[in-house]
């Protein structure tokens, strides 16, 4: 998905900047996640940092982590990978928690939240908690 995603977004230099081509192969991350679990979604995120570093940061055509901002990409891929592969499980993935797109579904009010601060993360994951609480 990385390479297409590369494929993509430099057609597309000039109209889109850095942030946005970072924001792309995030949603990549969580998709591969989702749908594929721990392992491909590891080889989604050091693939797309790689690629990123490669082809769309200055100076180009290097792989260098030697600023901190790249390295600091690679983190939160690993981390984004690590946390939606494993979120089903978790203690609270009990039989009859929601699967496949249902469960997919519960994760983007959890993503979008992130976006909004750290006041919204809590009243997402509360609000889940009751959810799941209730349903037991």
């Amino acid at each position: 998905m990385a390479s297409l995603l590369t494929l993509l977004l430099a057609s597309l230099r000039g109209q889109l900047d850095l942030t946005t081509d970072l924001l792309a192969f995030l949603v990549a991350v969580m998709a591969v996640a989702l749908a594929g679990g721990l392992i491909p979604a590891m080889l989604e995120a050091v693939g797309g940092s790689l690629l990123i570093s490669f082809y769309f940061i200055p100076p180009g055509h290097t792989v260098a982590m030697a600023r901190a901002n790249n390295a600091a990409v690679l983190g939160v891929f690993v981390a984004v990978a690590l946390a939606v592969s494993l979120w089903p499980a978790t203690p609270a993935a009990a039989p009859g928690r929601p699967r496949g797109p249902r469960r997919s579904a519960s994760c983007w009010p959890v993503a979008a939240s992130v976006l909004r601060g750290p006041e919204a993360l809590t009243a997402c994951w509360t609000r889940s908690a009751r959810r799941t609480a209730w349903n037991q």
